[in-house]
């Protein structure tokens, strides 16, 4: 997507990709070859391919739930992940059902999500570390991860404040909790994603879309 819709490179190497099958079963030779080209751009430890953004930060929620043991995420009011049940709260909430500003009521952001998902979801506002830190001086047992979108574009395109991802990096450490950056829409707006740009390292970065080329 990054290189412009039908460039050529990108049309001849789906072309071969087509004439060599695209649905395999497992992974072939190839991923190992795209795996460390992403750890070498992102300074990445190890790579895990999926085939969506949902189903990338779905694993990622996953994986600090099995991690720590414990069985909350905190996620940010505004911040979309995907249309998956697990954090699929709190994205576009009515203003008068959302609760106070510093400490919002999550939310159900469709029908049909129930309330066992929705009851293990912290959500705190973009931006104010100080809420953050209450949150987990009330809930720190409890909360797996922190996920956020490091440059939020689902609530217009809003920058964090200088202090913000390394008022985040050190609250997770401290408590134990693993700091998840969805790079799904900012990993190639920024070479090596936003948190090479930022100067945080996340302890999970999901990636999608530019990625493949729009490509799974």
């Amino acid at each position: 997507l990054s290189t412009g819709h039908s460039h050529p490179k990108l049309v001849e190497a789906i072309k071969e990709r087509i004439e060599n099958g695209t649905i395999l079963g497992f992974e072939y030779e190839r991923v190992l070859e795209a795996a460390r080209l992403i750890k070498e751009i992102y300074g990445m430890d190890m790579v895990r391919f999926s085939t969506t953004g949902g189903e990338a930060t779905q694993a990622a929620v996953r994986l600090a739930r099995g991690f720590t043991g414990r069985p909350k995420i905190l996620k940010f009011e505004g911040c979309y992940h995907g249309s998956h049940d697990s954090l699929l709260v709190s994205v576009k909430p009515e203003g008068r059902r959302a609760g106070y500003s510093r400490d919002p009521i999550p939310l159900a952001s469709s029908w049909g999500v129930n309330d066992s998902f929705v009851k293990d979801v912290i959500v705190a506002p973009f931006n104010d570390i100080e809420a953050v830190t209450d949150i987990f001086e009330k809930h720190h047992n409890e909360i797996a991860g922190v996920i956020l979108e490091p440059v939020p574009m689902n609530m217009g395109l809003v920058l964090p404040e200088k202090g913000f991802l390394e008022g985040l990096r050190k609250i997770t450490e401290e408590y134990g909790s693993l700091l998840i950056f969805d790079e799904i829409k900012t990993g190639v707006k920024y070479y090596g994603g936003a948190s090479r740009y930022f100067g945080v390292k996340p302890d999970i970065i999901t990636l999608g879309k530019s990625i493949g080329g729009g490509y799974p």
